[in-house]
């Protein structure tokens, strides 16, 4: 496999209740249960992880959100990791794509890996945003945020950035005021994990894509989802199945690029 083509494996590391109106704009109060994905980035020599999930449920930290929380039988994240051998202490690049903690949580797991945080979003999560406190873990809730478990390997990133042949980190700020995507080149072509730019594949539309439920900057996401929109490239959500997908484990895709670029939502 060339450097610069990747294999692209969504793992399901818990599961996590919310109102339908978090993860998509002009959503109900209805509850739905959503995935927290983990990223597995593979060619013939590196691994990237992007996002590392959210701490255990039962922990203390896990009990202070609302959301209620659970995780399948082996699907926690060293178990998923190491049923597609994958060593955490190999792993040398690991992405947020933000910093809440169902996405930081476990970056302290890949004791080798560079984090790579897109600056804003370093100084958002010591300094939230009124309303996302708590999905920051901020002090001002009488908490630490998780990702600072691992900060003598945090490398802020200042918008869009080469990572390495093959995956990019794009700037995608609205969700959060540095939240980030990347794209990444496969055999089938490029997709992006877009983060919780866009949580679920049905905010996915042939002609626009909805915002998602909840918004940091209004003026931000709308510009950030005209450029996912004139990316042109497929859109995987950060907490849906991927929609192209061969199931390689319960709870562990495959993303399989057909030569039919359009996304299907299913959520």
């Amino acid at each position: 496999m060339s450097e610069a083509v990747w294999d692209v494996v969504a793992a399901e590391v818990s599961q996590l209740e919310v109102a339908r109106s978090v993860v998509t704009a002009g959503g109900t109060d209805q509850r739905i249960s959503v995935p927290i994905i983990m990223w597995i980035l593979r060619n013939g020599s590196s691994t990237v992880i992007v996002d590392t999930g959210t701490h255990a449920p039962g922990t203390k930290a896990a009990a202070a959100h609302s959301h209620p929380l659970i995780q399948r039988p082996g699907l926690s994240p060293i178990e998923v990791l190491g049923r597609l051998g994958v060593d955490p202490m190999g792993v040398t690049h690991v992405v947020n794509t933000h910093l809440h903690w169902d996405h930081c949580s476990n970056n302290d797991l890949f004791e080798n890996a560079a984090v790579y945080i897109q600056a804003r979003d370093i100084i958002a999560s010591l300094d939230p945003p009124v309303g996302q406190e708590l999905s920051c873990e901020s002090a001002r809730v009488g908490m630490t945020p998780p990702w600072l478990k691992a900060f003598d390997r945090t490398v802020p990133v200042w918008g869009d950035f080469s990572l390495l042949p093959g995956v990019t980190l794009l700037a995608l700020p609205g969700h959060t005021p540095g939240s980030q995507g990347v794209l990444v080149s496969t055999d089938g072509g490029e997709v992006l994990l877009a983060g919780d730019t866009v949580p679920i594949n049905c905010n996915v539309h042939s002609d626009a894509i909805a915002r998602p439920g909840l918004i940091g900057s209004p003026d931000e996401i709308d510009q950030t989802l005209l450029r996912v929109q004139e990316l042109g490239v497929p859109v995987l959500a950060a907490h849906d199945r991927p929609a192209r997908s061969t199931e390689l484990f319960e709870g562990i895709w495959q993303v399989r690029l057909g030569q039919d670029n359009s996304e299907v939502g299913n959520s």
